[in-house]
């Protein structure tokens, strides 16, 4: 890319962004993260290659934890002189909102960064004030122009974390631009920092100035601080609504607690109306600091294990016996500040004041702000339920170590056939070499998972997986079809190989899926697998004492077993 897409989205007449241009490499490459708070918020990943700033959008931002897989955006190129911009960019221009600068550091590629670029694979070292380590940047699909999606990936180091610990964008929310030491940029951009972009503000000064807007939002109320209010309790529905409108947000696995905070001191309240202030004195001190003069909060009080995680049982034992734990506040919503009852204003807005407020309290402190997810709620509740995972495993990313095959039957299709068909596909598997195991999905079909050496590319391993299929449908073409359409494929039990593809995933074992009686994806061994045991027989309330009786793991050779994909299997997979 060059700059040509940057230049054609901006006024620089309007904006105060660098208008910049193509420079020439320095000794070291430089990175930057900036905190976008635009029409969403989102953080914009920055890595110098080649005269420009590669960039791409990550809507969560990074995070410390190797399991988290972060969707980021390729958007067009930056110029240099963007790198340790701050500022406001007007309403109406490209981007308009606040751009903080969240982190800047340097950048180590493992090989040739150009290549890997193009390669969509690109795996560094980053030296900076909050992300350090190794890091992957991995390319989902084929190249495209613009907007291509990629992951972003903590590797597997001493810098890695999990828990709340990893969530870097929440503990450390900070602007780095004040602090930060020199990069091999900072004299070609001493222009654009010259501009009133990078002004400090003090904490108060920022709530004081959205504390002036609150007449402006649409149904703020003008009213004296309520003395007690009552927490809004959940509907029981069918089903999870749909639409854009409805926010989904995390039950937390804690005691309900609203805050009130007046004049330097704060108040903790339970669902009941009792005042555990005393009990949760450290979160109510950390509410006392918030810079703004009163509110009430509403949120769920949760104790946190060593390892981050959260454990009831621990709160309970904080609450009836006094034990110490580390506890935290997750706040989810705003109902009063400064003035103002705000419970008649769209949630996203009071969470949107509520975030700006929270980001001023202490980073590593026990007030937490608790994201939510907007839209969609129907797949958030389903995705709840359901665990789906990749083919592939750390440190090996790109290099699929397991090949699924997804027996997805037609409706009229009977169960005794798919056990057919799976044990069909077995004897092809074991034929030319390959040990596979097998497992119920909870729904109407099997997985057949084939354990491999991580060698082969994505992209080799779904044409073999697409082979096994066709080979099969060829052979057998009243039983097996690979056609993925619907119309072709009743009577007949679909073998679906693009499981196999970079952004695909398949139900993990031991998933509860969202069905009737939240039925569970079960491991078997290939001898249990009968007419007899139906693909629902393992639900989340029988699963327990399932594996209770079993005498011997029905896939304990499973993380042993190390498989080649070799010339001559393709060859006996071939049609004649």
């Amino acid at each position: 890319m060059s700059l040509e897409r940057y230049w054609e989205k901006r006024d620089f007449r309007k904006t105060p962004e660098p208008r910049g241009k193509m420079a020439k490499p320095g000794e070291r490459l430089s990175y930057f993260v900036q905190r976008h708070d635009a029409r969403r918020l989102h953080y914009d990943f920055r890595l110098e290659l080649d005269g420009t700033l590669k960039s791409w959008v990550i809507p969560k931002g990074p995070s410390l934890d190797p399991k988290d897989k972060r969707l980021a955006v390729h958007v067009e190129d930056h110029p240099l002189s963007y790198g340790p911009f701050e500022g406001e960019i007007p309403e109406g221009e490209y981007g308009a909102g606040s751009v903080l600068l969240w982190d800047r550091g340097y950048w180590t590629c493992e090989g040739d960064p150009a290549a890997g670029y193009r390669k969509g694979h690109l795996k560094f070292r980053l030296d900076g004030e909050k992300l350090s380590g190794g890091w992957a940047l991995v390319r989902m699909g084929k190249a495209a122009d613009h907007n291509e999606n990629w992951l972003m990936i903590k590797e597997n180091d001493a810098y890695s974390t999990s828990g709340p610990q990893a969530n870097i964008t929440e503990l450390r929310p900070e602007s780095v631009a004040d602090h930060a030491g020199d990069t091999p940029r900072s004299k070609s951009s001493a222009k654009a920092a010259k501009r009133p972009q990078s002004v400090k503000r003090s904490p108060k000064r920022v709530v004081r100035q959205h504390a002036a807007r609150l007449d402006r939002i649409e149904h703020a109320e003008k009213a004296g601080m309520p003395a007690m209010l009552r927490p809004q309790l959940a509907t029981l529905i069918e089903r999870a609504p749909s639409g854009e409108d409805w926010l989904s947000e995390v039950k937390f696995d804690g005691y309900r607690a609203l805050c009130r905070i007046e004049k330097s001191s704060a108040g903790l309240f339970t669902r009941a109306g009792n005042d555990w202030t005393r009990r949760w004195n450290a979160i109510a001190d950390a509410a006392a600091r918030l810079p703004l003069e009163q509110a009430w909060l509403d949120g769920e009080v949760v104790a946190l294990t060593d390892a981050g995680t959260i454990s009831f049982q621990l709160l309970q034992n904080v609450a009836r016996r006094g034990d110490s734990a580390r506890l935290a506040y997750y706040v989810f919503d705003l109902l009063y500040l400064d003035g103002y009852d705000l419970r008649t204003v769209a949630l996203h807005e009071r969470k949107r004041l509520l975030k700006t407020l929270l980001e001023h309290g202490e980073p590593s402190g026990p007030l937490k702000y608790s994201d939510h997810i907007q839209g969609n709620a129907p797949e958030v509740f389903a995705n709840v339920l359901e665990r789906h995972t990749w083919g592939a495993s750390r440190p090996y990313l790109d290099l699929p170590d397991r090949m699924i095959f997804d027996l997805d039957p037609a409706p009229d299709v009977a169960w005794p056939q798919v056990v057919q068909g799976a044990q069909l596909v077995k004897v092809l598997l074991d034929e030319i070499g390959l040990a596979s195991f097998v497992k119920t999905t909870g729904g109407k079909g099997v997985h057949i998972v084939v354990p491999l050496k991580p060698e082969k590319p994505w992209d080799q391993v779904k044409s073999f997986s697409r082979a096994i299929a066709e080979h099969m449908s060829r052979t057998l073409p009243a039983l097996f079809t690979a056609n993925l359409s619907k119309k072709k494929r009743t009577g007949k039990i679909f073998i679906d190989y693009l499981r196999n593809d970079l952004e695909a995933t398949a139900v993990a074992a031991y998933s509860t899926r969202a069905r009737l009686n939240a039925s569970v994806a079960t491991p078997i061994g290939w001898d249990e697998l009968s007419a007899e045991l139906q693909p629902d027989s393992f639900t989340i309330a029988n699963i327990g004492a399932c594996l209770d009786r079993l005498k011997n793991d029905p896939w304990q050779d499973f993380f042993t077993v190390r498989q080649r994909l070799t010339k001559k299997m393709m060859g006996a997979l071939q049609q004649p």
